[in-house]
């Protein structure tokens, strides 16, 4: 009878181990599920101001110079189309590209979009404009 109660209690000790297992994977796969990848958190802003501020001008000339370098389009043919005030999430401006290394800081910048009449790009940078990356082009 003395044996018969230990087979039971190890059964239980068992059955008790084996629910905790599957407890714990269960868990660990509802954790997975809400992470975020940064690499999508990054691609958006932190802080958008809806107002527009002016647009410093050694932005504007840096992104003109950088613009016609890459297009051929003179930087009197560009025009700002909407500049705004933005708040980046990394030193890349939300624009990592794969496997590269970004500060992990917040960069207070501009949102730029500019255009020859034809074409419109969309550009981030930093504050003072020595920092540019190509958002978007249409």
């Amino acid at each position: 009878m003395k044996q018969n109660q230990q087979n039971q209690a190890g059964r239980i000790t068992h059955y008790l181990l084996l629910i905790i297992v599957f407890a714990c994977i269960l868990c660990a796969q509802n954790a997975l599920a809400l992470v975020v990848s940064p690499a999508n958190l990054a691609t958006y802003p932190i802080k958008s101001e809806e107002v527009s501020a002016e647009l410093p001008p050694e932005v504007d000339n840096a992104i003109r110079f950088q613009l016609s370098t890459e297009t051929g389009i003179t930087p009197e043919e560009l025009k700002v189309i909407a500049a705004n005030q933005q708040t980046w999430p990394d030193g890349c401006l939300g624009l990592a590209q794969p496997d590269e290394f970004c500060t992990q800081m917040l960069i207070t910048g501009w949102r730029v979009v500019m255009s020859d009449g034809e074409q419109t790009w969309i550009y981030r940078t930093d504050s003072q404009g020595n920092t540019i990356r190509l958002e978007s082009s249409q």
